[in-house]
């Protein structure tokens, strides 16, 4: 399973006292405004020697000499307040498919007054995203902000592994997307009549802690992780809903 690209992390700008002048991070592209809140781009913070993050100003230096722009940031896919269970339903083919090469159907509800996102591809099946942004103070600068998910992922395999090995992957490829994953708890469990694992995991970047849950399964030839994460610091607000949304996954066929 592919690694997640899950979290809608931004750094706004909460205090100027240490910060680089923003004026002049504004100039050279690495600080922008967006929605009257100024932000640091992700890849100009990183983890500071407290544990917390901080501007990166090797490479913000190293930005001084480019005279590339840098990309404009893409906006969030919108999203549409999801009523009542979302149902996926694969593509219909012209030709004969077999049942195991058949993409699963299915349904799942999200958590109340969250939004789907219009963010789909050959992997992320349904995303949902909620209303609000958590937020922490993550360094001395810096507040971070993100939106709890939960999404469904889908990708076809060759029927040759087992359970077990899908799970190994998933967590193996999620780690390199962080500086550190830790798996909480692992544990044997059914979801929609079929063995699965249900996983727990925290991870941390960029002076910033998650909160993952999980369940991995698999059906034919499709691996099927189906996932809700949130800021560490909000997942006694978020677990509730994501839990009860995660739970609600039923497989059609």
């Amino acid at each position: 399973m592919p690694k997640e690209k899950i979290h809608s992390l931004r750094f706004v700008v909460n205090s100027q006292k240490g910060i680089l002048p923003l004026f002049f991070l504004i100039a050279i592209g690495v600080a922008v405004v967006v929605g009257g809140t100024y932000l640091i781009r992700n890849e100009f913070v990183k983890t500071g020697k407290s544990g917390k993050a901080e501007v990166d100003k090797v490479k913000v230096q190293k930005q001084i000499g480019n005279t590339n722009p840098l990309p404009s940031l893409t906006p969030a896919p919108k999203t549409d307040i999801q009523y009542g269970a979302f149902v996926y339903k694969p593509p219909t083919s012209s030709t004969t498919v077999v049942p195991e090469d058949r993409e699963p159907s299915f349904s799942i509800n999200a958590p109340s007054d969250w939004g789907r996102s219009g963010q789909s591809d050959n992997v992320i099946k349904v995303k949902f995203e909620a209303p609000e942004e958590d937020q922490e103070v993550a360094g001395e600068d810096l507040q971070a902000t993100n939106k709890a998910k939960v999404q469904v992922n889908m990708i076809k395999g060759n029927s040759q592994g087992s359970l077990e090995s899908l799970v190994d992957y998933y967590v193996k490829s999620s780690g390199a997307e962080w500086e550190k994953l830790t798996v909480n708890s692992k544990s044997k469990s059914k979801l929609s009549g079929q063995d699965a694992y249900k996983l727990e995991i925290d991870a941390f970047k960029k002076g910033v802690s998650f909160r993952t849950l999980s369940y991995v399964l698999v059906k034919g030839k499709y691996g099927i992780v189906i996932y809700g994460g949130a800021l560490k610091s909000a997942w006694d607000k978020r677990e509730p809903e994501i839990y009860s949304s995660l739970n609600s996954f039923k497989l059609s066929d």
